[in-house]
């Protein structure tokens, strides 16, 4: 089963040994709504994304659920 936006968030928060209050004091918001975003009801404003995966040391694309996926470069040989 997918890791939901909720699970990941609070997975990644607890990685960093951060709480939900000081999440919220950085990028001012209430605690309220961190716990939120950690229960799948609501989500943080696409504004704070950045700022969120900045905290969090991950990508935008991680913090979404982006699967990773390896690129592999063919040389041509012209």
């Amino acid at each position: 089963m997918a890791e939901s936006f909720g699970q990941r968030f609070q997975r990644l928060r607890k990685e960093k040994g951060l709480i939900q209050d000081k999440i919220a004091e950085l990028v001012n918001v209430s605690s309220q709504a961190v716990s939120k975003w950690e229960n799948d009801i609501n989500m943080p404003d696409v504004s704070l994304l950045l700022t969120l995966s900045d905290i969090l040391g991950v990508t935008t694309d991680e913090l979404l659920g982006k699967e990773k996926n390896e690129v592999m470069i063919l040389e041509s040989s012209e």
